[in-house]
Formats: C-alpha cells, sequence, structure tokens
C-alpha cells in the first residue's frame, strides 16, 4: 500500500461525532487497551462502558468502568461499539451480532486511527526506508479492517535486524524491559558473542525472574561471564517509582504477565520504576516489549535517551495508539533519530519500532 492508499483509507469514514462509545470485549486485548484509552481522554474521547457476551461479566467492573449486557446498550441513544478484538473470526462474528441488533460498530483500530490520521500519516512519512513503510501501512490497513497481515511482512531476527543492533562490542550496555525468562538476554549475547559491558534486566513477574535467574546462571558458566556485567531487577519499569501489581497470564507460562492498577486473583503485589532512577550510566540498547507499558516507560526513561541516545527496540501492537505515540514520543526526544518497523508473526502481534 503507498502513501496515497494509506490517507485514502484513513479517510473513508466520518471522524469522531458524538456517538456514546462503548468497547465490545473484555479480555486481555481490551486490557492492554486501558493505557492508550487513557491517554485518549484528552482529546475527549472517553468510554462509557464494556460489553460482553459473557454472562459472569455483566455488571462487573472493568477499568473503572461497568460490563454491560448486549440488549441494554440499546438504552443508549447514538452508540458505537468499538470491538477490541485482534481476531479476524471473532470480530466478524461480533460485529454480525451487532448488525443484527441495529447497533453501529468499527474495529476499533479503525476508529482510532481513523481519528488520529495526522499523527499516523507523521509516522509513516518519518520512516526511514521502504520496507517499514510497507510493513507499517500493511499493519494499519489489516488492524483496521480485522484482518491478518500478509506474510511477506514478516521478518526475522526480531529486536536484532541489523548490524546496528548486533555488532560485538564490549563496551555496550543493554537493558532489556520484559525480559520474561531471558530469551531476548541469550540472543543478545549470541549476536554480540559474549562482547557486552553490562546487561540491565527488568521483569516483575517472579515466576519468570526465577526462570530468568535460572538461565542466566547457565548463559555464565558457558560464556564465562562474572556475575557484576548482568544484573536482574524484579521491577516492571514505567513513568514513576512506586508499588503496583503484576498480572500472570497462566494460559502462556507467564509470557505476556502485565501491570495492572488493580489488585485482583491472578496478581501479586510488585515495584515499578523508570530507567532514569535505576540506570545512571550510559547504555547503548534499549528493548522494551511490556504489555502497552512502553509509553509510560519511555516517559520514565526521557532524561537517559535524551543524554545518551541508545538504540531503541520498542514494541508497538499492544494498543493502536501506541503505533504513531509511541514514535511521535521517541521523536520529540531527539530529532535525530532514525526510525524502522519491522513485523515478526502471522497475527497483528510483534511489531517492533527501531530508532537509531
Amino acid at each position: 500500500m503507498n502513501r496515497n492508499e494509506l490517507n485514502s483509507l484513513l479517510n473513508e469514514k466520518d471522524k469522531l461525532d458524538e456517538s456514546i462509545l462503548f468497547v465490545w470485549g473484555t479480555g486481555n486485548t481490551a486490557s492492554l487497551y486501558l493505557e492508550g484509552l487513557d491517554r485518549l481522554k484528552k482529546e475527549g474521547i472517553v468510554i462509557e462502558g464494556y460489553c460482553d457476551n459473557n454472562p459472569t461479566k455483566w455488571g462487573t467492573d472493568f477499568g473503572g468502568k461497568r460490563v454491560f449486557r448486549p440488549d441494554e446498550l440499546k438504552d443508549f441513544e447514538d452508540v458505537l461499539v468499538l470491538i477490541a478484538s485482534p481476531q479476524p473470526q471473532v470480530f466478524k462474528s461480533i460485529s454480525a451480532q451487532l448488525d443484527v441488533m441495529g447497533l453501529r460498530w468499527q474495529h476499533i483500530d479503525d476508529f482510532i486511527f481513523k481519528n488520529h490520521r495526522a499523527e499516523v500519516m507523521k509516522v509513516y512519512d518519518m520512516l526511514d526506508d521502504e520496507i517499514s513503510r510497507d510493513v507499517y501501512s500493511e499493519l494499519i490497513r489489516c488492524r483496521m479492517i480485522g484482518d491478518y497481515p500478509d506474510d511477506s511482512i514478516v521478518d526475522e531476527n526480531q529486536y536484532f535486524p541489523t548490524v546496528e543492533f548486533g555488532t560485538p562490542d564490549n563496551k555496550r550496555v543493554f537493558v532489556d524491559c520484559g525480559a520474561y525468562v531471558g530469551d531476548s538476554i541469550e540472543r543478545y549475547i549470541w549476536k554480540n558473542e559474549g562482547c557486552f559491558n553490562k546487561i540491565y534486566a527488568f521483569e516483575p513477574d517472579m515466576g519468570n525472574v526465577n526462570a530468568l535467574n535460572y538461565r542466566l546462571e547457565r548463559l555464565k558458566r558457558e560464556w564465562n561471564i562474572s556475575d557484576e556485567r548482568i544484573k536482574v531487577f524484579p521491577y516492571g519499569v514505567s513513568d514513576n517509582n512506586q508499588a503496583s501489581f503484576v498480572e500472570h497470564y497462566n494460559a502462556n507460562n507467564g509470557f505476556g504477565s502485565k501491570i495492572v492498577n488493580v489488585k485482583n486473583a491472578n496478581s501479586d503485589d510488585c515495584r515499578i520504576v523508570t530507567i532514569d532512577s535505576i540506570v545512571d550510566s550510559e547504555y547503548s540498547f534499549l528493548k522494551a516489549d511490556i504489555e502497552s507499558y512502553e509509553y509510560k516507560m519511555l516517559l520514565g526513561a526521557q532524561k537517559t535517551i535524551k543524554k545518551f541516545s541508545p538504540k531503541l527496540a520498542v514494541c508497538i501492537y499492544h494498543n493502536a495508539v501506541d503505533f504513531y505515540e509511541i514514535p511521535l514520543l521517541i521523536n520529540s526526544f531527539n530529532k535525530d533519530y532514525k526510525f524502522s518497523v519491522r513485523h515478526y508473526t502471522g497475527t497483528v502481534s510483534d511489531t517492533v519500532l527501531y530508532a537509531y
């Protein structure tokens, strides 16, 4: 899709009107959108409530809003339902249900992108290479219509796509936000042939931390790495230092565990910190895959990013707002950054923005 086609796609429907907005869905996807939707409040985009077909959810609270029965939406005038699902089959099923109910609907990404056409197009124009522009526009398209991307845009070598991100150098310092069980750290060590100065790993889920430490002990023996060169912080990262909660994503063995604002049956206490408060010396590469907290992490790292201009590999796929706000935020820190985008799955997951 070229620039004119993307611009036309973003202009196909009317922009935000006076509709009362409901989000359909109260699962993991809707949870990941809470951070992005919270940032949209300043623009007057406010969610009235949530809706779900699951009777056990009706009347409960989600993200500080009430969860409604589907039939209750007819009690409101001029409703627009935003469907929050990355799965095409779910999107088609819910949209068909809403058609039968006579309610207007949009995919949540379609709504967000079309109300931020200028920002999306600005990011498109900032991208440094044709591959990135093709990847970015294809992902915008498929997210808007509730489809999976074309296989041609799926890449390999996540977080280390070019020599700038994987050249051996014993002075380099790697900051891994969302270290999970150490998979990215292991690939970093292999890519750099064991040549680096330090690694700082941030991971708030203690189950993952235990697995991470187990892997690191093996790696330190295999690569003759001294203990002081790898530091593990059992914390989440955000724009402030405070107590919080980490919710376990048990279905995926801790892959996708995330920070939440309210304690629930699947969460534990944790601490969140800023990068600027922990990493006070120069670092060369920062990677972040932290379940919609990437924007807040960047705010809490802006002092050191502005000072050291590290290379950045930041996930932008957790919610549509990040697709344009994260590149624009980084650009506001340093106008000299160049940007590229790569994608690593056949779904809409694993889209990474690179800044260098």
